[in-house]
Parts: structure tokens; sequence; C-alpha cells
């Protein structure tokens, strides 16, 4: 339950977080340097890098969790209530 509610929460933000970045690499030189410019600009807005480390706190949750779980179960749930708490927070 805790992980879907780190995911969930977070996807809505991480979207919101990355509004700008086509326009980032649209000066770069090759696709190398599209990708480094890209790269730079979400690490250097907040909006982004808050939403990410606390999606990937949630990862470590789900790692954490498939060691104890039975599988059958939890990556459905899950993924379920991650579908549920993206709905909530986009809405």
């Amino acid at each position: 339950m805790q992980v879907g509610a780190f995911w969930g929460c977070t996807n809505p933000l991480l979207k919101r977080g990355s509004q700008g970045i086509d326009e980032a690499g649209k000066g770069a030189k090759g696709p190398a340097g599209k990708w480094v410019a890209e790269l730079l600009f979400l690490l250097t807005r907040w909006q982004w890098l808050l939403p990410f480390a606390i999606n990937q706190c949630g990862s470590l949750v789900y790692y954490v969790t498939l060691g104890t779980a039975d599988l059958a179960m939890a990556v459905p749930i899950s993924n379920s209530v991650t579908f549920l708490w993206t709905f909530l927070m986009g809405w």
C-alpha cells in the first residue's frame, strides 16, 4: 500500500516538474548533447528532483516488500494502488 502511495502521488508531480524539457534540448548538437541538456534541465529543477527522490524511496520499499511478501499479491496490489493514487493526485 505504501509503495502505491509513493509512486502514485509522485507520477503527476514528475510530469509537471518535467514540463519544458522539450525546449531544453533544442539547441544541443547531436543526440548525446540533447540527452545531456535534458538531464541537466531535470537535475536543476527541484520540482522534478523532490518527487523523483520520493518515487525512488517507493522503489526501495517495493524491493524490501518483495523479499517478505507473496509476489502473487504484492505486485497487483502495488500496481492497483499506484493507479488509484495517480488518478487522485492528477485530479
